[in-house]
């Protein structure tokens, strides 16, 4: 360093009274020195000149504008005013260290165990290491200190860093990784499962078929189930798959069964059951025979009539078909195992067959002999007529004689009522009969009867047909003498 013609080096004697000197330096050189400035106070300066060249400064100036300290950088020259001041040795002050020239760690990790590395940078006492979850949005601090690699451990994620070194001068800028560290850490295996606690199935079977079933274990994924037919000599695989249950369909024979749990890490032990599931199924029932008869009535007037046939041997069950094509084609009716059908059917000629059936299969078929003609008479327009006449005997020494009246156009049925005359004046009719017929038989006690007679169809009731006059019954006893009756006292 020249300073008015003297050449000062650092931790050399101070020097006094510098006037107008102008100050000179080399390419890249840093000096740092104290000014003492009389003309203000004595104030002790402190001057910084680091520089690529020559510096000039008017240091009265400086002073003045600062009033305690002097920083030159990157100036051209450093003149000082005259007045008289001191430039005195000390240590420069350290210069802000460079950033590190790199930051390294894997781009992808299955442990999420790894090194964060950087090399030192010249002046550097400390370095700051940062981390992003989000691509660099935000950063969070997870190492401050002097050394040059971090032991990361973390969770699965996508991260990245960046380091910065450190001084009393200050930080430098940061060094951010161009790369993302993926961390996918896989799941620890499941445990081997637990075996099934429990197994169950029947003691017997008389069909071969039933259910296997267990119990579930935790972190099973499937279960394999196995079949012995000699006591546990020898096993065969029946199932694999996850449900708890197994559907058998097997032949006469004596069977135990086992299961296991299973997943991808391995399989349990067997829980094997204690006791044998004996099948024993019954030899097939014989085909029966066909019913020995069918019957059904030869016409109807209502289209209402019961098919009835015989029982078959060995038959559970019967099935009945109608033709009305005099056999051409049939359709099933009934199936079931009653020996009789309730049949209602509109107006036509139909024909009836049945066959007895069982597990092994069915008898032939038994046709009718005969077809049976429905006509079913239209529904009549309006109510009927009474019955134009009613008769029945005068007197009667039996009580039993017939009541008798005339048909009436569109009646379906008829009601018959009959009187008892009674000294004492309650006489009251009582139904005695209702049907199609025109003919009814009495067998009635000693007294006086008097009777009536009307139509019934679907529209309605007709009056009534009174008879003229009453039938005088009059019953003689084993003496000879007529009975007593009340009716006509």
């Amino acid at each position: 360093m020249i300073l008015g013609g003297n050449v000062i080096n650092w931790g050399t004697p101070d020097v006094t009274g510098i006037g107008t000197s102008k100050v000179t330096v080399g390419m890249a050189s840093r000096y740092y020195g104290d000014v003492n400035a009389p003309s203000v106070k004595g104030m002790l300066c402190r001057i910084l000149i680091d520089t690529r060249g020559s510096l000039s400064v008017n240091v009265n100036s400086a002073l003045n504008t600062n009033g305690g300290g002097i920083v030159l950088e990157n100036a051209a020259e450093a003149k000082f005013s005259s007045i008289g001041c001191t430039i005195g040795s000390s240590t420069p002050p350290p210069l802000i260290p460079d950033a590190p020239a790199s930051i390294n760690y894997p781009s992808a990790s299955s442990t999420g165990q790894y090194n964060v590395t950087w090399p030192a940078s010249s002046n550097a006492t400390s370095y700051q290491l940062e981390r992003s979850v989000n691509n660099g949005s935000t950063w969070l601090q997870v190492y401050s200190g002097s050394a040059l690699l971090y032991y990361e451990t973390i969770n699965n994620g996508i991260y990245n860093y960046r380091v910065r070194s450190t001084n009393s001068a200050g930080s430098s800028g940061w060094t951010t990784g161009a790369i993302n560290c993926i961390v996918s850490i896989p799941l620890p295996p499941n445990p081997v499962p637990q075996p099934p606690v429990s197994i169950s199935y029947p003691t017997s079977s008389n069909t071969g078929k039933y259910n296997v079933n267990w119990s579930s274990s935790t972190g099973a994924t499937s279960y394999q189930l196995e079949r012995s037919a000699n006591n546990g000599g020898i096993w065969i695989q029946v199932y694999s798959g996850n449900t708890l249950s197994y559907s058998e369909s097997i032949a006469n024979g004596s069977y135990t069964y086992r299961v296991k749990a299973a997943n991808t890490t391995g399989s349990s032990n067997w829980t094997t059951a204690s006791w044998n599931c004996i099948v024993s199924i019954p030899a097939p029932p014989a085909i029966p025979a066909a019913p020995t008869s069918i019957n059904y009535p030869a016409t109807s007037n209502s289209g209402k009539y019961a098919v009835s046939w015989s029982s078959s041997n060995t038959a559970t069950y019967y099935q009945l078909e109608r033709s009305a094509n005099n056999g051409s084609t049939w359709t099933q009716v009934y199936s079931g195992s009653d020996l009789s059908h309730s049949e209602t059917i509109t107006n036509g000629t139909y024909k009836y067959r049945a066959r007895a059936s069982n597990s092994s299969g069915s008898s032939s078929w038994r046709t009718g002999t005969d077809n049976c003609i429905v006509s079913i008479s239209a529904p009549p327009s309006t109510v009927p007529a009474a019955p134009k006449s009613i008769s029945y005997p005068e007197s009667s020494r039996t009580g039993k004689y017939a009541i008798r009246w005339s048909a009436s156009n569109s009646a379906a049925s008829y009601q018959l009522e009959r009187l008892i005359r009674s000294r004492r004046g309650n006489d009251t009719w009582t139904r005695i009969y209702s049907g199609s017929a025109l003919t009814f038989s009495e067998n009635v006690g000693s007294g006086r009867y008097l009777y009536r007679v009307r139509a019934v169809n679907s529209k309605g009731i007709s009056n009534w047909r009174i008879g003229k006059e009453y039938c005088e019954v009059q019953i003689r006893n084993r003496n000879g003498r007529d009975d007593d009756h009340d009716d006509n006292n």
